[in-house]
């Protein structure tokens, strides 16, 4: 068996060791969707305690707040999140901890529920280009990969 704390290279990608933290929620976003001060401190917790790779809660693609999964879930649905999403993998690389974004979208789960069944062929591609423009994001706020999210019945698992 590989030792955990042992360094790995998966394409470009050099992780310090094959720690990973998994996406959970952590509910400490601000209402506003932007990155609050206690979760940067839960990410320096973590990176500053040997967690190689730390993956976000997932992180809301659609452009409006409201229809988040939670009042408290983050958004990446336009550019005025990028910098305080930045937040989070600026203080990941201080311990050499990688940062992966979890881009979702709440679908029925919503704050608004949505229902795929309800949506047009206009809709899904607006929303397609939401999680493609998320992802142009998240490398514009300096994370190191996207992780999505299709899972607990949110959107993409409701299909």
């Amino acid at each position: 068996m590989t030792d955990p704390f042992f360094p790995i290279t998966i394409g470009n990608l050099h992780a310090s060791n094959r720690i990973i933290r998994s996406a959970t929620n952590d509910h400490l976003g601000n209402t506003d969707g932007t990155v609050s001060d206690a979760q940067i401190d839960m990410y320096d917790a973590l990176a500053s305690n040997c967690v190689g790779t730390i993956i976000t809660g997932h992180i809301s693609v659609d452009p409006d707040p409201a229809n988040r999964a939670d009042i408290a879930q983050l958004c990446i649905g336009d550019d005025r999140f990028i910098d305080g999403l930045s937040r989070i993998p600026r203080k990941n690389r201080q311990y050499g901890a990688l940062s992966v974004a979890q881009i979702s979208h709440a679908g029925p789960r919503g704050l608004n529920p949505i229902d795929f069944n309800e949506l047009f062929t206009g809709d899904m591609e607006r929303i397609t280009q939401w999680f493609i423009d998320a992802a142009v994001r998240a490398q514009k706020a300096g994370f190191d990969a996207v992780q999505i999210h299709a899972a607990h019945w949110y959107l993409l698992a409701s299909i």
